[in-house]
């Protein structure tokens, strides 16, 4: 029987010779919570709480959705659907209540990111039990939805040209002095797109990952030409060793071997031929 002695300090097991016992090795992860019992909350209430965090259970892209600022202060609102709606509908009813869900996520951004990462994990079939994997997918349709706006910030004309005015300094008259260089917009589309290609990669996604994976394992596409190629040509030469080898042996066989020279290959016609 074992004399080892269990010591608890600061809510960890230890035993006697100073190591920490097994069953409480993850103790640390355990966050006590502060004691709530003095706040209540109504049925609605708790649900909009449960709710909210849900959603951010799922991870950071829940979070990622801009709130509407109506046609006043929205930077999209030249692609929104929902604002054309309204014109169409303030053209026949000038006192029609507006569609635009004001102070709440944006209807365009949560569908947009919902449906990429939908199409993300059906591409990589994804594990749902994969914390990792599904982090690194929602991180991947994150920057789908960052792309999507730095592309509507392209898209209008100042910023068509790719070049943008940088202040470099001042004149003595006060004046500013400025210089063309690169979009900072298009910096950011590039340095994401980037970060893209990396988390693709993690996820064996483009086609030099998947051409190292399946060299890996030996299993290239059949399909491929050279492949194709390669073992036709190898089939077509141990045919024609295996038909060389049985014309020789039904030769021997009939006692019709032909002497034919070392140096040539050439056989004349009448060697074809038994002399009668």
């Amino acid at each position: 029987m074992s004399n080892t002695k269990l010591i608890k300090l600061n809510g960890t097991l230890i035993k006697s010779d100073g190591t920490e016992a097994k069953s409480n090795y993850f103790k640390f992860l355990e966050l006590q919570p502060d004691d709530y019992s003095d706040i209540a909350f109504s049925p609605e209430e708790a649900q909009r709480i449960r709710t909210h965090l849900q959603h951010l259970s799922t991870g950071a892209s829940a979070v990622i959705p801009l709130y509407c600022g109506g046609v006043a202060r929205c930077p999209f609102i030249a692609a929104c659907p929902l604002a054309r709606i309204d014109e169409d509908r303030k053209l026949t009813n000038p006192d029609a209540r507006s569609v635009l869900p004001v102070g709440r996520r944006c209807v365009v951004e949560t569908n947009l990111i919902n449906e990429w990462t939908r199409l993300y994990l059906m591409e990589y079939e994804v594990d749902e039990h994969s914390f990792t994997e599904i982090q690194l997918v929602r991180e991947l349709a994150e920057i789908e939805l960052m792309l999507w706006r730095l592309n509507n910030n392209l898209a209008k004309p100042e910023n068509a040209g790719l070049v943008q005015d940088t202040v470099v300094g001042v004149d003595r008259e006060g004046r500013a002095l400025t210089r063309k260089e690169i979009s900072s917009i298009f910096e950011a589309k590039e340095r994401l797109i980037n970060r893209k290609t990396k988390l693709i990669k993690l996820m064996v996604g483009d086609r030099q990952e998947k051409y190292k994976r399946d060299a890996a394992l030996k299993t290239r596409d059949e399909g491929d030409p050279s492949t194709s190629a390669a073992q036709l040509r190898g089939r077509i030469n141990s045919l024609l060793k295996e038909a060389e080898r049985s014309t020789r042996a039904l030769q021997e066989a009939e006692g019709n071997m032909i002497d034919v020279d070392a140096k040539t290959s050439e056989i004349a016609p009448e060697d074809l031929f038994e002399e009668d």
